[in-house]
C-alpha cells in the first residue's frame, strides 16, 4: 500500500488522500452536461455568451469557441500551453482566462486534439454562473455529498485542515524525495480535487451503473453516457501502442476512450506535482480500477492499470511493468541526451565581455507579466513577480546564452537567450521547457538597475 512520506512508517489506507489532478476533469464536464440536460445552459453555447470579455488569439476562434470544444480539446491550443502561468502562481482563474488572448494557438481551431487545462478553468467558471454556485460548491452538492465522497476536496485551500494526507515526493536520482504540496486552486476546475481510494470507488461503481449508486439516480443516465460519447479523435497516451490490439483513441467530455482487447475502455490519468492517478473503467465488464500515487516521474499507474485489465479480461500475460519501464528509460534516457546537446559547454563566468550590470533590472512579458533581474554576490538571479517564491540562477554558457537554474526540484533547468540592440540588452527569451509549457517567454527590458 505504500507510506504517506518517505522515511517514515505511517502507512496508506483507503481514506489517504491523494492529489488526483487531472482526473478532476470528468466531475468538471459531467457537471457542465448536468447543466446542459436541466437547460440551464448548452453544451454548445460560445464562450462569450457566458463571459462576453473573453478573447482567444485567432478571432475566428474566439466568437466560434464553445463549451463542448474547451471539454473535448479542440480550441487549437497545444498541450502544456501556459502551463507555467496557473501552476503555483499568484494569477487568479479570471486572470488566466484574459491572458489566453496572447497565446498564438499551435493548430487551426477545431482541426487537432490539443490538451489545454484553461478550457477547464473556463467551464468551471461558466458553471458557476449557469449554477448559482461556485464550481466546488457545485461539485460537492451535485457529487461528492450524494455520492458519500466525505474525503473529498475540491479546493487545495482546504488541505491545511486535512488529515491522513499523502505527501507528494519528486523521483530524481533513484530515490523519492519530498516536495511542497502544489497550489493549484487558480486552476481548480481542471485538477485540484484530492480524494481517496473509498471516494473514488464511488464515484467510478455510480459510472459503471449509468449514474446509479445503491439504486439511486445520482446522475441522470443520458448525462454520463453524454461524457462517454467521442468527441475528437485523440492520439495515444504514451504507452498505448505497446498493445497492439489498441486501434482508437478519442476523447469525450473529461474522460479520453479507447478500445483494448476487444472491450471499450473509458479512463483518465492525472499529474501534479508529487502525485499520479489513473481512473480506468470497461462498462461492459463492470470493472473500475484507481491507481493513486504520490510520486511523479515514474509510470507506475500505467503499468498497474494495464496488468489488471489483463488479469481480470483473462488475456495472455504481459510484463506491463519492465515494457513500460524500458519504454519510460528510453525516452528518459532521450531526453536527457537531446537536452545536454542544446545546453553544451558552459563558459566560466570571467569569459563575459560585457558587466553584469548590463542584465540587471526589470523585464515585462504580456503574457506573464514582469521579472526582476539582480545581482546577488557574483550571480545574476531572476525574481517572477507572479511566482514569489520562484528563483532562477543563471550560469553563462556561450555568448548571448545562460543556463537559468530553478529553485523548485520539479522545475529543474531552463535557458535563457539574449537579444541585444544598440549595444544594449533588449530582451531575455526563457525556454518553457522544465514546466512542459512549450511557449518561449520574450521579456523585454523595461528599466535598468545594478542591484
Amino acid at each position: 500500500m505504500g507510506v504517506l512520506e518517505v522515511g517514515k512508517p505511517e502507512k496508506v489506507d483507503e481514506n489517504t488522500l491523494f492529489a488526483i489532478a487531472s482526473n478532476t476533469k470528468a466531475f468538471t464536464a459531467t457537471a457542465a452536461a448536468l447543466l446542459d440536460n436541466e437547460k440551464k445552459l448548452s453544451l454548445d453555447d460560445k464562450i462569450r455568451k457566458w463571459l462576453p470579455d473573453f478573447r482567444l488569439f485567432d478571432t475566428v476562434a474566439t466568437e466560434q469557441v464553445t463549451i463542448r470544444d474547451f471539454l473535448c480539446h479542440r480550441a487549437g491550443l497545444g498541450e502544456g500551453y501556459g502551463g507555467f502561468l496557473s501552476s503555483k502562481s499568484s494569477f487568479t482563474r479570471k486572470q488566466l482566462i484574459s491572458q489566453l488572448r496572447f497565446i498564438k494557438p499551435q493548430f487551426n481551431f477545431r482541426t487537432k486534439f490539443g490538451y489545454c487545462n484553461m478550457g477547464y478553468v473556463i467551464t468551471g467558471e461558466i458553471i458557476a454562473q449557469a449554477s448559482k454556485e461556485s464550481w466546488n460548491e457545485y461539485i460537492r452538492n451535485k457529487f461528492l455529498k450524494p455520492l458519500g465522497m466525505d474525503r473529498t476536496l475540491s479546493s487545495t485551500i482546504e488541505l491545511s485542515k486535512a488529515s491522513n494526507l499523502a505527501r507528494p515526493h519528486f523521483f530524481k536520482n533513484d530515490a523519492f524525495s519530498e516536495i511542497p504540496l502544489d497550489d493549484f486552486d487558480n486552476g481548480a476546475p481542471a485538477a485540484a480535487i484530492y480524494s481517496s481510494a473509498r471516494d473514488m470507488a464511488q464515484w467510478v461503481i455510480m459510472q459503471l451503473d449509468t449514474g446509479k449508486l445503491n439504486g439511486k439516480q445520482v446522475v441522470p443516465a443520458n448525462v454520463i453516457l453524454e461524457t462517454w460519447n467521442p468527441q475528437m479523435i485523440d492520439e495515444d497516451w504514451g504507452y498505448d501502442l505497446l498493445e497492439p490490439s489498441t486501434h482508437l483513441f478519442a476523447y469525450g467530455l473529461g474522460w479520453g476512450l479507447k478500445d483494448y482487447a476487444g472491450r471499450r475502455v473509458i479512463r483518465h490519468t492525472g499529474g501534479v506535482d508529487g502525485f499520479f492517478s489513473a481512473v480506468t473503467f470497461v462498462p461492459e465488464e463492470r470493472l473500475g480500477i484507481v491507481v493513486l500515487t504520490n510520486g511523479m516521474n515514474h509510470k507506475f499507474h500505467y503499468a498497474l492499470t494495464h496488468q489488471l485489465l489483463d488479469a481480470y479480461l483473462n488475456n495472455q500475460y504481459k510484463n506491463w511493468s519492465q515494457r513500460i519501464y524500458q519504454h519510460f528509460t528510453e525516452k528518459q534516457a532521450k531526453k536527457e541526451y537531446e537536452w545536454k546537446e542544446k545546453i553544451g559547454k558552459a563558459t566560466p563566468v570571467q569569459a563575459l565581455s560585457f558587466p553584469l550590470q548590463e542584465f540587471a533590472g526589470s523585464y515585462e512579458n504580456p503574457l506573464y507579466g514582469k521579472i526582476m533581474l539582480t545581482i546577488e554576490g557574483k550571480d545574476l538571479v531572476i525574481h517572477f513577480s507572479a511566482h514569489q517564491s520562484l528563483l532562477g540562477k543563471l550560469s553563462y554558457l556561450r555568448p548571448d546564452t545562460f543556463l537559468c537554474r530553478l529553485s523548485d526540484p520539479v522545475l529543474d533547468e531552463s535557458l535563457v537567450s539574449v537579444t541585444w540592440k544598440d549595444k544594449q540588452v533588449f530582451e531575455l527569451t526563457l525556454d518553457g521547457n522544465p514546466w512542459e509549457d512549450p511557449i518561449e517567454y520574450v521579456f523585454r527590458k523595461i528599466d535598468k538597475t545594478t542591484k
